[in-house]
């Protein structure tokens, strides 16, 4: 059996000349975003839909190229899709690459995201990478076994607590996915897409049904992008399926007291209903019962989190994707639910639940750190 065993260093793919792609919104009605620096006059990307092909002008530039499939066997890192002939997204937990890059938010006058494919001036490595080149993300909302295979339905009436425990109890290396994790792939796709609107630029994902459904519906999608012939179909972004749709996700590194948030970076800090070991977010929060954002706060000190100041937008203006609050100690969700309508999407966020909480719309997705 081959792989990339834990302990060897998979090799980097360094850019040839280092690049940085950015976009600016001024904060007016509309969701598309102005693409900035090497992305300026970028056309946007076309997500596929069913067998067709899709296109996109980042597909050979770095962080977005290296975002492929893998097997996790073992602890290990093994089969590659398209390289290994072994590979198979039933047999073995299946995840994706994300490689390690370099960010920078400027919200000097208008609100600027950038990300670099290597060292620049001004620009920081984003704190998800924890001195690792790659991380790993779940293709699939965990399913049931705590597993990230095609066929199975996802593990749901779990709470956060849960989905932490289960996931590392598979191995050392497995956590559930955290809210540095989640900013590093909204700002991939935002870079690339220059779009609030997820549900517009690639599908509505698996949003008007009734109840959850197995995972493994964007498998004969051929693009690393995009959806089935149904708009309400399950959705993929680069390869990771349901970020938005079929069920919430649990979230960790990120507590609530109210609407003020509290982050935390260290995972083995990790824990509910607490700001010790975190760090208090320098904005509060916004209150919202689905409410639309128009505005994000900004820190400073932590310029990749991303969470709604002000409110007042629609399902079709700003950041049309719901947001929920409420008082006392609160836990983190992403992406929205399987009956969501128009209100899911990848800037759905919720901190409305206790840390008790558990339902048939709540699950998690599985972080493996090499």
């Amino acid at each position: 059996m081959s792989g990339i065993l834990l302990g060897a260093k998979p090799n980097i793919e360094k850019p040839a000349t280092v690049r940085a792609f950015g976009v600016e919104w001024a904060g007016g009605p509309s969701t598309q975003l102005t693409r900035l620096g090497a992305a300026a006059g970028f056309s946007d990307p076309v997500p596929g839909i069913g067998t067709s092909d899709g296109s996109s002008p980042f597909d050979d530039i770095m962080p977005w190229a290296g975002m492929k499939e893998f097997n996790v066997i073992n602890d290990a890192v093994f089969y590659e899709k398209g390289v290994d002939a072994e590979f198979t997204r039933a047999g073995y937990d299946t995840v994706v690459r994300i490689p390690k890059f370099w960010y920078k938010v400027d919200y000097t006058t208008n609100w600027q995201l950038w990300i670099a494919n290597g060292e620049m001036d001004g620009f920081t490595v984003h704190p998800a990478f924890e001195g690792k080149d790659y991380i790993y993300v779940g293709k699939y909302t965990t399913g049931t076994g705590t597993v990230s295979k095609s066929g199975v339905s996802p593990l749901v009436n779990v709470t956060r607590a849960q989905c932490r425990t289960n996931a590392r109890n598979k191995g050392s290396h497995w956590d559930l996915i955290d809210f540095k994790t989640y900013s590093a792939l909204w700002m991939l796709y935002l870079v690339e897409y220059a779009d609030w609107d997820s549900q517009a630029a690639v599908g509505n994902g698996y949003t008007s049904a009734s109840a959850v459904t197995t995972c493994g519906g964007t498998d004969s999608v051929r693009y690393h992008t995009g959806r089935g012939t149904d708009v309400n179909s399950q959705i993929k972004y680069r390869g990771i399926e349901d970020l938005w749709g079929n069920a919430w996700q649990w979230c960790d590194g990120i507590n609530f007291s109210g609407t003020q948030a509290y982050y935390c970076t260290d995972r083995s800090k990790y824990a509910d209903d607490t700001s010790t070991n975190y760090t208090r977010v320098s904005f509060s929060c916004v209150s919202g019962s689905q409410s639309y954002p128009t505005r994000h706060g900004y820190d400073s000190s932590a310029p990749w989190v991303l969470l709604p100041s002000a409110v007042g937008g629609s399902t079709a203006t700003y950041i049309p994707d719901g947001w929920w609050t409420s008082t006392n100690w609160r836990v983190f969700r992403f992406g929205g639910r399987y009956d969501n309508g128009l209100g899911a999407g990848l800037f759905a966020r919720s901190a409305y639940n206790t840390s008790s909480y558990s339902d048939a719309n709540n699950g998690g997705r599985l972080l493996f750190i090499p």
